[in-house]
């Protein structure tokens, strides 16, 4: 597979002699050459693509060439075989694509970082791309870095074989990194010692509301917000909102993609009001801002473990922001859980059952002085653990740091 070239700030052919001009003027001189060869590419959307646009491209410490693999199928890949990977067969056909993929960068790829001579190498351990990013810093003698979001190995539809090959990739890519970013102190766990470790959570927005909106209403129902993932959190979403139907108290509108719910349901929901599609950046964010609590919901099935205890969800971050209370409904070994324990900034639902859920919302809904509490530590930690300026820094040192060590 032949990686599609994008690029970024100065390099950005899409851009005109003007906007290239101004990019090229906010660059530090000596900023570090990056290039990211990864699946996962800055985008104003959402999760780890939203992540990367604000530090890549809403800041401009990283002189950052594009780089990835383009989604073309292999050439066996023909009609038959997409409807056999819809079949019970679709871990076997997993399972031959990863196993005939391509690893090792092609020729494109090696005169793409000779024209540009990158610092650092980087990639997001999600997809193929990394894999062939780690052969390339072999290849070239490049230190890399490797930015870990998720547990890859937990996500992919692999069999039992494959799946134990890729988890060896993962731990290498960890390994042979000259930078090893986590977005989570228990990934960071998970991963293992590193010379060079770094915990790198989810950057926040820099754009503060302009209105504000009464927390603590005294009249009126409690109302909640859930936004982001519906594919992983669907199902649990639903029975709450089942277990809430009939409440007078709590309101809890769910708002995002990928919901995989009966369509009866679905139609119900949005009839309601409490259910709706993803909306544009600047009216989601004055949308978060009229509730009176976010919720945040980590899977609580065994098999998930793993990505429950690593991963953290950037949408806890983004709710800072706003100083309303934010719930965190999840397993107490989770990664937000474990955050909200010790630093005492969310209200927390340990308890699968959505009837107990409920009503531990309504207990929260009751209680003002709680509510105040978890309202002024949201906006504390905002402004100090997790400000956007200072999460980004610790980035910027932990690459300057990497290129540094290569030097000597």
């Amino acid at each position: 597979m032949s990686p599609e070239i994008t690029t970024q700030h100065v390099q950005d052919a899409s851009r005109d002699a003007d906007r290239q001009s101004d990019f090229a003027s906010k660059l530090p001189a000596d900023a570090p050459k990056l290039l990211l060869h990864s699946c996962v590419l800055p985008a104003d959307a959402g999760g780890g693509e939203l992540v990367l646009h604000r530090h890549l491209v809403e800041r401009h410490d990283f002189n950052v060439q594009l780089s990835s693999i383009a989604d073309k199928p292999p050439v066996f890949r023909n009609k038959l075989w997409k409807r056999v990977s819809n079949t019970r067969f679709a871990r076997t056909t997993s399972d031959i694509e990863f196993l005939f993929s391509n690893t090792l960068p092609d020729s494109q790829l090696i005169k793409l970082h000779a024209q540009f001579q990158p610092d650092l190498i980087a990639a997001v351990a999600h997809g193929r791309s990394w894999i062939q990013a780690m052969s390339l810093a072999q290849t070239t003698g490049t230190p890399l870095a490797v930015i870990f979001h998720d547990w890859w190995p937990d996500i992919c539809n692999l069999g039992r074989v494959m799946k134990r090959r890729l988890e060896a990739l993962f731990q290498k890519a960890h390994d042979s990194a000259a930078l090893s970013i986590s977005i989570s102190e228990g990934m960071q766990r998970q991963l293992g010692p590193h010379r060079r470790s770094v915990v790198v959570p989810p950057i926040p927005t820099s754009t503060v509301p302009t209105t504000t909106h009464d927390t603590m209403p005294r009249t009126g129902s409690f109302r909640v917000c859930y936004a982001g993932n519906l594919f992983d959190y669907g199902q649990q979403l639903a029975r709450l909102l089942n277990e809430l139907a009939t409440s007078d108290t709590i309101k809890l509108v769910v708002r995002g993609s990928n919901q995989s719910w009966p369509v009866d349901f679905e139609k119900r929901m949005r009839a309601t009001g409490n259910y709706l599609p993803p909306a544009p950046r600047e009216e989601f964010q004055n949308w978060l801002n009229g509730f009176d609590a976010h919720l945040c919901v980590m899977n609580f099935e065994q098999s998930r473990r793993r990505r429950m205890e690593t991963s953290f969800p950037s949408k806890i971050v983004d709710s800072l922001i706003y100083g309303k209370p934010i719930i965190v409904w999840g397993p107490e070994y989770c990664s937000a859980v474990k955050w909200a324990r010790r630093n005492k900034s969310a209200f927390v639902i340990s308890d699968p059952c959505p009837a107990v859920a409920a009503k531990e919302i309504n207990n929260l809904a009751t209680n003002i002085p709680l509510r105040e509490s978890l309202s002024n530590r949201a906006k504390q930690i905002a402004n100090s653990d997790l400000a956007p300026e200072k999460t980004h820094q610790v980035l910027v040192d932990a690459v300057a740091a990497a290129i540094e060590d290569y030097r000597e």
